[in-house]
């Protein structure tokens, strides 16, 4: 409890003119279920035969918000040797220390953490100390044009959308 205390605090300190509205509605909302994690039944549409397509267990419930979230990938055709490139609008050029402070400095401090289980807040804080260390690690990536992983893993929250009427319904998420 102590925890939720602070954070909510935390989070009341960083009310702006663009997040005053956020924080309207979870001031003002309606009761929620104690941050229990649970999504009802989703329903998915209609079969041919009139029945309603139910989403009930937590894996139909995944498959069903995959695919609303993400497009199915396309099927990659590899480079023909033939192939010719049209000509670069511009020169590439390595990222630098600026653009990174500058990213840092846009981000939300309250989102979900990344894999690695850093919040955004942690970034923000120790821009100055991070961005000499982080700076060739991302020149690096061109340089030896190698992208890990581990770095393409996301992870992806469901929310619920605030005053939504129907929650049964994957547009209210």
């Amino acid at each position: 409890m102590t925890a939720k205390k602070s954070h909510w605090e935390e989070f009341l300190q960083t009310v702006n003119n663009k997040s005053i509205w956020t924080t309207h509605h979870y001031a003002s909302g309606d009761p929620t279920d104690g941050s229990k994690t649970r999504v009802p039944m989703l329903k998915l549409g209609r079969h041919e035969d009139g029945m309603t397509n139910e989403a009930v267990s937590n894996e139909e419930k995944d498959e069903a918000f995959a695919k609303t979230f993400f497009s199915t990938p396309e099927v990659e055709t590899p480079p023909s040797d033939d192939y010719e490139y049209p000509t670069p609008k511009f020169t590439f050029s390595p990222i630098t220390n600026l653009q990174i402070t500058r990213v840092i400095a846009q981000i939300s401090p309250h989102k979900a953490p990344n894999p690695a289980g850093i919040p955004n807040s942690v970034y923000m804080q120790c821009t100055d100390l991070l961005v000499l260390h982080l700076g060739p690690v991302y020149q690096a990536t061109f340089k030896i044009g190698v992208y890990p992983k581990q770095w393409q893993d996301l992870t992806t929250v469901v929310v619920r959308k605030l005053g939504k009427p129907d929650y049964m319904k994957l547009g209210a998420y």
